[in-house]
């Protein structure tokens, strides 16, 4: 997109995302999926609006269908983390016993070596 805005009270130059109507007046950008839309198709509060313009490139947005992938991803991403903290568990596991083999070979080593 041309505009680097990721609010506009102008012309966007873009469809909306919902209704693909051009975006003429007040239209938020989508952090995720770039797409323009109306505050109005989006649901955006005034209030909301008006705090993402002072914030400005401090803030995000997400139009309501990367939120919704984003709660998928978000699930995913948790099973993921649990995945992983089992298997450092079960790596741990296996050094631990791959330690206590090594000793109970030198020690067994040792014993043989004084007979």
């Amino acid at each position: 997109m041309a505009d680097d805005k990721k609010v506009s009270d102008t012309e966007t130059n873009a469809d909306c995302g919902v209704c693909d109507r051009p975006v003429r007046k007040i239209g938020v950008l989508c952090g995720l999926c770039e797409g323009w839309f109306h505050v109005g198709c989006e649901k955006l509060s005034k209030d909301d609006y008006e705090k993402l313009t002072e914030l400005g490139d401090k803030s995000h947005w997400f139009c309501k269908t990367c939120r919704s992938k984003f709660k998928g991803m978000k699930k995913e991403i948790q099973v993921l983390r649990e995945d992983n903290k089992a298997l450092k568990n079960r790596l741990e596991a296996v050094e631990k016993r791959m330690d206590d083999l090594q000793n109970d070979i030198g020690e067994s080593d040792r014993r043989n070596k004084r007979r």
